[in-house]
């Protein structure tokens, strides 16, 4: 049983991987938003454990683009237990909520409970990962080729965000960069303009390939492409 799990600004003396290493789970931690991203783009997990410090909203955010990318049992650490905080955690997919302080061995309980879950088929197992990048960006024709295959027709706009996102690979771009490449300004409405290029480009990600868009937000900081990826010029599938 794989999991990974992220522990942003952990305060334990202990971090949660090692103790569940010490009953015998196959698990190793990340210390940040990006350098799980990094990790789930390499490889394939069955559980993941979010303790995405103390902002709440980052935690239900990486819930959010887990369950939509699908596969993976999800248990998120918070500090809110109000019935507002447990409902927003299971709407954004989570399978096992847990309020801060968590001791050591309610996480280990919750883990194994998850974990039989999957062993009897109850949850789908995601498919191991292989090393081969999984996405590939041709900048000449505007294009973005998901696993599947499937075409993603971009903008003009669109390819040079993408273009810059992916300029120092698995790097987040601060979002000022990302504006002055688009030339937008540094008010609100050229954060407004950034913005909207990001969400619809989501959304057209989505839509034309059923896969999760891989452009995500590491708060405080900026994007990055969080999924193998290889730059070349790529010949249109025949149909």
């Amino acid at each position: 049983m794989r999991i990974i799990v992220l522990e942003e600004g952990a305060g334990s003396d202990e971090p949660l991987h090692k103790r569940l290493r010490r009953e015998g789970f196959e698990a190793e931690g990340a210390g940040s938003a990006l350098e799980f991203y990094r990790s789930m783009a390499m490889d394939s997990y069955d559980i993941v454990v979010i303790d995405a410090g103390p902002s709440d909203q980052v935690g239900l955010e990486i819930a959010s683009w887990l369950r939509r990318k699908g596969g993976v049992g999800i248990i998120l650490l918070t500090v809110g237990n109000r019935p507002q905080d447990r409902i927003g955690a299971f709407e954004s997919g989570v399978d096992l909520h847990l309020a801060k302080p968590v001791a050591g061995d309610e996480l280990v309980h919750g883990v194994h409970s998850l974990a039989r879950r999957i062993v009897r088929g109850e949850m789908r197992v995601p498919a191991p990962v292989t090393a081969e990048p999984r996405w590939f960006f041709d900048p000449v024709h505007w294009t973005l080729q998901a696993p599947n295959r499937r075409l993603v027709k971009l903008t003009a706009v669109e390819t040079r965000f993408v273009q810059r996102l992916l300029i120092q690979s698995g790097a987040v771009i601060a979002r000022a960069e990302l504006r002055a490449e688009l030339g937008y300004g540094t008010d609100q409405a050229g954060d407004k303009n950034l913005d909207a290029v990001i969400r619809r480009l989501r959304r057209k990600i989505e839509k034309a390939t059923g896969d999760p868009a891989p452009i995500q937000t590491v708060h405080g900081r900026g994007y990055l492409f969080s999924a193998p990826i290889r730059l070349e010029r790529r010949r249109t599938p025949a149909r």
